[in-house]
């Protein structure tokens, strides 16, 4: 999925600086679209791969986080609800955690 949205930002990128240098050997009124449309390519492009780099960053941030909380956890071996790795005593059945 990302790298369709990668792909897609990088052609909307090409397509709207192509469009703006085309726009250069066009009519008057041509060369005005051209240049409208390429900027508006240009900008989805470079919004895109910039959406698309940030959410990378966040989400590779997140699951390292997640992996984290995940090996300071235990279960209780009475009730089996999940518990922090430094809890004593079990709060729902107040069965003593050993280390």
């Amino acid at each position: 999925m990302k790298n369709l949205k990668i792909i897609s930002g990088a052609i909307c990128f090409a397509v709207g600086l192509i469009m703006l240098i085309a726009s250069t050997t066009l009519s008057r009124d041509m060369a005005y679209l051209c240049k409208v449309f390429g900027v508006i390519l240009l900008l989805f492009g470079i919004i895109d791969l910039i959406v698309v780099l940030v959410s990378q960053a966040f989400t590779s941030k997140n699951l390292k986080d997640k992996d984290d909380f995940q090996v300071s956890m235990t279960k209780c071996p009475n009730c089996g609800i999940q518990l922090k790795s430094e809890t004593k005593v079990c709060p729902k059945c107040k069965t003593v955690i050993k280390s």
